[in-house]
């Protein structure tokens, strides 16, 4: 893991970086999101246990075998902090909340016979702007965690085929009318929460001009701007964007200036 510094001048800043890797504490050199928490500390999956840092010391979670409040597994690959400061893990289909109290982990999984548990599949999760808990579910479809008594609503894309590809969810975002847009196996999509309803933009051959891009998205980021465009990245077909208000792609994908297969992934 690296940390960068920087030091301005007359034309550009300066870039320092700070390695950390296992020999200062780092529970593993592997690392998958970091996020940074209300009060400043840093928080590190790795594939080794979740860290948190506080500028100087490492502190590791990790499984303990037969402690059911530990970790459910070390190989960690998202990590997020909801409104009220509570910080989530999600690996192996079970996403897990920490109670800072007490160092211990809460874990939500999918349980066949409870219709408000977690529906299972590794997770994203995302805050909306009224604070509200989602977690896009990569199988299991659009989930919403109810605080006040540890329960989950379920929004499936297809809910006739719920093992198909549209429930595959990735990477979300919030627009300025309180709309989410989700990443998914199936393209790109939108979901109303005013009427619980999705949309998808998915690849269209003889319709380029809307939807020039394949089916996989990997990321999607709202702008916020007048134009209200909405970005995303696919799987081998680069980087796109799509404007809301006339429902087209404006001349896009971006494409880099040297062609690079290496360059069509964007995360």
């Amino acid at each position: 893991m690296s940390c960068t510094q920087f030091v301005s001048n007359a034309q550009y800043p300066q870039i320092f970086f700070t390695q950390y890797n296992t020999q200062d504490g780092l529970s593993g050199n592997l690392c998958g999101q970091v996020i940074r928490d209300q009060k400043g500390y840093a928080w590190i999956a790795t594939t080794n246990g979740l860290n948190r840092f506080d500028g100087y010391h490492f502190q590791v979670f990790r499984n303990i075998p037969g402690d059911s409040t530990s970790l459910s597994s070390n190989e960690i690959y998202y990590v997020h902090e909801d409104v009220a400061g509570n910080i989530w893990v999600s690996n192996d289909e079970i996403v897990s909340m920490l109670d800072k109290a007490t160092n211990s982990f809460r874990h939500f999984e999918n349980a066949p016979a409870d219709d408000k548990s977690y529906s299972g599949g590794d997770a994203i999760l995302f805050n909306d702007r009224e604070g509200n808990l989602w977690l896009s579910s990569y199988g299991g479809g659009l989930n919403l965690f109810h605080l006040e008594d540890n329960s989950f609503s379920h929004f499936y894309p297809d809910n006739a085929n719920r093992a198909g590809g549209k429930n595959l969810l990735g990477k979300l975002d919030e627009d300025g009318n309180g709309d989410l847009w989700i990443a998914s196996r199936e393209g790109l999509c939108s979901f109303s929460k005013s009427d619980s309803q999705f949309q998808f933009f998915a690849y269209k051959p003889e319709d380029k001009a809307n939807y020039s891009f394949n089916n996989l998205s990997l990321s999607v980021y709202c702008d916020g701007s007048v134009d209200e465009l909405v970005w995303y990245g696919t799987w081998g077909s680069g980087l796109h964007c799509y404007n809301k208000k006339n429902g087209r792609n404006p001349g896009l994908p971006i494409q880099p200036r040297r062609p690079c297969k290496s360059h069509q992934h964007c995360f």
